[in-house]
């Protein structure tokens, strides 16, 4: 998923996770405008850049919140449809496709990290993107759920090789 310059590049938008995903706008929407509140409770303006974008929902919850809005995403048709749907600037491939004097007073990913087999790395990538003060928002799934707990290797979430690192809280 997020290998750098893997073979997901330049595949359709369902071989790298995205499922009818366009078809789920109004699910992701309520979800992401939830996210958005969240967002401007740390930081309520500036810049923010959204790591794995999809199809840009988020985005467009946080600029009708008065973000300046910026995706990155390995699918080239998630970030067309972005930009051609909502008209939301967007890149495709990874942080350091980005033009190099970008900063952003927010960075969020939800569901990224997990693809990310040097999170380390990937902070810092992060960091070095961001202004001082800014914040940095991510979510993935947690290991020790009820759910994860109950479903065993049966979870949804334990999906070799795309997710290569699993958290908990």
């Amino acid at each position: 998923y997020f290998t750098k310059r893997g073979a997901t590049l330049g595949k359709k938008s369902w071989q790298v996770g995205y499922i009818n995903y366009a078809a789920d706008k109004k699910a992701h929407q309520a979800n992401f405008r939830r996210y958005a509140d969240w967002i401007v409770a740390c930081q309520p303006e500036g810049k923010l850049l959204d790591v794995g974008c999809a199809y840009g929902f988020f985005l467009d919850s946080t600029r009708q919140k008065g973000f300046e809005v910026t995706g990155i995403d390995v699918s080239d048709v998630a970030i067309g449809w972005m930009q051609e749907n909502l008209d939301i600037r967007g890149f495709v491939g990874m942080l350091d496709d980005l033009p190099a004097a970008e900063r952003y007073d927010v960075v969020t990913g939800s569901e990224v990290i997990e693809h990310i087999p040097d999170p380390a790395k990937f902070l810092q990538e992060i960091r070095e993107r961001l202004n001082v003060g800014g914040c940095i928002a991510l979510a993935t799934g947690d290991c020790e759920s009820l759910l994860a707990r109950l479903l065993g290797r049966r979870w949804w979430y334990i999906n070799p090789p795309s997710h290569c690192v699993y958290y908990t809280k």
